[in-house]
């Protein structure tokens, strides 16, 4: 880590964890809170889970989830490693086409879907699963030929679990239409695809593998797949702190690899279909930390309260039960500890980054630097506009790469209209 003579930081790819000076640094000259997104843990996170799927799965391909982070940073390092895209929405598909993605190098998944979204996505040659049968009866009329393929969503992910996404195929009514248009030809139904959050165990894995083969089985008997879309869920390296709070062990790569492995030769044998993986969190949630400072500390007889200059919108929007991991960023260290409430810069109560944050060392006092850990999934894409701009997000290397700007009051004016 070096500080320049105009006072900003010129960073490495080995500086996981900026010392105070160079955080200061790059806080005056960018703003308070920023982003540090490491492109170096992207392409390992990339370059790992291909690695461990090759050693047990024959056929396979990686989806990057644009809705889990939108940096085209992230997404031009994925795209070059390979990976394909996974989009939800004809904004992600044509955002996926603008940064250079070719229809066939897509992936379509999400609820919604026009038919002419649809017929977009078909003639483009793109991988469709449809969530529901009137997208289903849309591609029937649309009468898609050449190299797109049609998947459907089922809404069991695990053997039990239930959802309001895709075609429940265990309804008698709705697996006979289903049948009925297989037979007259009017679809061609070419893989099958589920997702679910309920379950992250590479176990979970194997099992979700097995039920959609099952599933495409029941609608198509002994006609094997072009592919299978068992979704993401997968989970990346944690810290400490955090896989201390999981009720779950903390899988690897390999380890998911393994059970993937394992269900497809166990169902197909040697002749396989491809398997899609379309792992959100599990590529990108250790990719981006948060540095912020604390502005004010708060103690009474019972209770520490810490203002820092961010806010929880920023670190978990979806505001889950698992508290983030801080590191707090300082030269001075100590043996006393307290438990602090780590709050936001917004108005609003709920704006609470941690609980309980326990600070070992001196007491934690405004100027201290907090730095917010795995927060590359979601965090950026769910942040909303409101009272505090979005932060400025940089990118390690021989110089701090701006990847996005921090927002302005200009940027407002474009969002919601400005007055003539």
């Amino acid at each position: 880590m070096k500080i320049n003579t105009n006072g900003t930081a010129t960073l490495q790819e080995s500086d996981r964890d900026l010392d105070r000076t160079a955080a200061a640094a790059l806080g005056a000259a960018h703003g308070w809170p920023f982003y540090l997104a490491d492109l170096g843990r992207l392409r390992a996170n990339i370059a790992g889970l291909q690695s461990a799927l090759a050693a047990t799965v024959a056929k396979r391909e990686v989806g990057y989830s644009f809705k889990t982070n939108y940096l085209a940073a992230f997404i031009a390092e994925a795209r070059a490693c390979g990976v394909a895209a996974e989009v939800v929405s004809e904004l992600e598909f044509d955002y996926a086409l603008d940064l250079g993605y070719s229809g066939s190098e897509v992936v379509v998944n999400g609820p919604v879907k026009s038919p002419a979204f649809l017929a977009r996505c078909l003639r483009a040659g793109a991988v469709v699963n449809v969530d529901s049968m009137e997208e289903l009866r849309a591609v029937a009329d649309l009468r898609p030929s050449g190299a797109a393929q049609v998947g459907i969503r089922v809404p069991a992910g695990v053997r039990g679990a239930r959802s309001r996404f895709g075609i429940d195929t265990n309804d008698p009514a709705t697996r006979a239409e289903v049948r009925r248009m297989l037979a007259t030809r009017a679809v061609q139904i070419d893989g099958i695809h589920c997702h679910t959050a309920v379950a992250r165990s590479a176990e979970s894995f194997g099992t979700r593998l097995r039920t959609i083969a099952e599933t495409f089985d029941s609608l198509r008997p002994g006609v094997r797949p072009d592919f299978l879309d068992v979704g993401g869920g997968m989970m990346s390296a944690v810290p400490e702190d955090i896989a201390l709070q999981l009720s779950f062990p903390v899988e690897t790569y390999a380890d998911y690899a393994e059970a993937l492995g394992r269900e497809l030769h166990s169902f197909y044998g040697n002749d396989q279909p491809r398997l899609i993986v379309e792992p959100g969190m599990g590529l990108l949630a250790d990719t981006m930390s948060l540095y912020a400072p604390v502005v004010s500390v708060k103690r009474g007889p019972s209770h520490t309260v810490a203002v820092v200059m961010a806010s929880v919108l920023d670190v978990k929007p979806l505001r889950g039960a698992i508290e983030p991991s801080i590191r707090v960023v300082r030269a001075d260290g100590g043996i006393d500890s307290e438990s602090v409430e780590v709050t936001g810069n917004t108005c609003m109560e709920i704006d609470v980054l941690h609980n309980a944050l326990e600070v070992t060392g001196p007491p934690l006092r405004a100027g201290d630097i907090l730095e917010i850990r795995n927060v590359g999934a979601y965090s950026i894409s769910l942040r909303p506009n409101f009272i505090e701009p979005a932060p400025a997000v940089l990118a390690l290397g021989p110089e701090p790469e701006v990847l996005r700007p921090r927002m302005t009051a200009a940027d407002f004016g474009h969002l919601y209209g400005r007055r003539t």
